[in-house]
């Protein structure tokens, strides 16, 4: 049977029930079974208790508070006199709100949240709009020409690896366009730039920039025939690191038999000499002071022994 009571949330809208006749196999005579299917539908006032009166409720609270705290103090003129309005000061009847009202209040955090986002957007494309009219002012500019003198064996520090470095200078400088001779002309010697006047003598003071630190140069390192070992390290381990770090600087360390000989040679772009002649100081210095260390122990468990074989005499 249904358990269904009627309470004062739900109408009853449909009560139906199924008559059906089951069989068991443990039992040769049949019994009935019922089915109920029940509609209901929430009644209107139900929103009524639920929504409106918590407000009513709310804003009758409000105005017993306003009672509470006594009458206002009577109001003042230009002069400072005293204004008496007529009748008593009454609170004031305020109004419940109604539902779309409560919805606006759902929906409007929501709505402030889209609008935060679409002014973002259109600060963005202002951006965006303000960098295109830029190029295009560029463009309308008077178009001024340069060239640079590189080998082709430089070339590879303008371009950088895949491109990097030419993509890099392209957009700092967007209204200028540059010409690298592809890799199999072996002959021209030239790069040339055109674009807009005020920005191709900045892109050319860039590009010898990248030349200047990429230029090829030679600088030696002292080091002592004995010191040499450091250098190399064992197998060759330190130079070796020192290649992984720096890969286009070349080391000439003199061979074994010379012993005149008293400085390595390094040979690269000037950046890398830089790097690899501190990292073969570093190497240096530090050997310097294990040798010390060692030495110092050696001298003390020296003076050690003389003292206990003179403790031993007496």
């Amino acid at each position: 049977m249904s358990n269904y009571q009627p309470n004062g949330e739900f109408d009853l809208v449909e009560f139906t029930a199924a008559k059906n006749v089951t069989y068991c196999s443990c039992c040769p005579e049949p019994y009935p079974d019922i089915t109920f299917n029940i509609k209901l539908r929430r009644r209107p006032m139900f929103y009524v208790f639920s929504l409106i009166l918590p407000c009513l409720l709310i804003n009758g609270k409000g105005a017993i508070s306003e009672e509470k705290d006594g009458p206002r103090p009577p109001k003042r003129d230009s002069e400072g006199k005293a204004v008496v309005g007529r009748g008593k000061n009454r609170p004031k009847k305020v109004k419940a709100p109604s539902l779309p009202e409560v919805k606006a209040a759902i929906e409007s955090p929501r709505r402030q949240q889209l609008e935060a986002k679409k002014g973002k957007q259109r600060a963005e494309r202002a951006k965006q709009q303000r960098a295109l009219d830029s190029v295009r002012r560029s463009w309308q500019e008077e178009e001024k020409e340069a060239t640079l003198a590189v080998a082709p064996h430089m070339r590879r520090y303008i371009v950088g690896p895949r491109g990097a470095t030419l993509r890099e200078v392209c957009q700092e400088f967007a209204g200028v366009r540059v010409s690298v001779p592809p890799p199999s002309d072996t002959r021209t010697a030239t790069i040339r730039l055109c674009g807009p006047a005020r920005q191709v003598p900045a892109a050319l003071a860039r590009l010898e920039a990248l030349l200047r630190q990429a230029e090829v140069i030679e600088a030696q390192v002292a080091v002592t025939p004995r010191q040499r070992c450091h250098v190399v390290g064992p197998a060759g381990a330190t130079v070796r690191r020192l290649l992984q770090e720096f890969p286009d600087v070349q080391v000439r360390v003199p061979p074994a038999t010379d012993k005149v000989s008293r400085t390595v040679l390094l040979r690269g772009p000037r950046t890398q000499v830089a790097g690899a002649e501190a990292f073969v100081r570093g190497c240096l210095k530090a050997a310097g002071r294990t040798a010390h260390a060692a030495h110092a122990g050696h001298r003390h468990a020296h003076h050690a022994r003389r003292h206990a074989h003179s403790l031993a005499h007496h």
